[in-house]
């Protein structure tokens, strides 16, 4: 029974706009859902074609608590990574994941002296690790940008903070997808 009275099928509606019962408001149509639960993506329906195109949504959309959406994947929003370098200790390496084709990584390195630290995002291919961009100052004053390309993306990222010379320091690094 639907909307109170006798057995009525609920027909009606097309490939987006599903037909069902409310046993208050009776036959009603429920929008199809293209995104597969997904923020990141438009629910974009095609009727005539009965078939699903979601697209991305803009960069920078809110997709949860501190992630933002980054070519249709919600993503974590800056990040910041602590440490200390020496001669005795040069360098630490602070993993970020994979990151998707097209998105911008900009990393962003501060100490509180000068001494001269360097950094250097690296992607993982098959043969190991290789450096995509770097920043090699003469202070620990570093800023990397970088944006992924199609023979990298989907692949996994870390930055390297790496000790060049001078006294041994404390540091902070702010990772952020753009």
């Amino acid at each position: 029974m639907c909307g109170g009275g006798g057995p009525i099928a609920c027909t009606g509606g097309d490939f987006c706009n599903i037909p069902s019962c409310d046993p208050a408001a009776g036959c009603t149509t429920t929008p199809r859902d293209c995104t597969g639960g997904n923020v990141c993506i438009s629910n974009a329906c095609n009727a005539s074609a009965e078939s699903c195109a979601g697209t991305p949504v803009a960069n920078g959309t809110v997709c949860g608590p501190s992630s933002v959406c980054q070519s249709g994947v919600c993503t974590a929003t800056c990040s910041t990574f602590t440490g200390n370098v020496s001669s005795s200790a040069p360098q630490v390496i602070h993993t970020i994941g994979n990151r998707a084709t097209g998105v911008a990584l900009k990393g962003t390195l501060s100490c509180p002296n000068s001494t001269d630290i360097d950094l250097y995002l690296q992607v993982q291919k098959t043969t190991g690790w290789s450096t995509v961009a770097n920043s090699l100052g003469l202070t620990c004053s570093e800023l990397v940008n970088y944006t992924v390309s199609s023979t990298n993306g989907g692949l996994p990222f870390r930055w390297v903070v790496q000790f060049y010379s001078g006294v041994a320091s404390s540091y902070s690094l702010q990772s952020c997808p753009l």
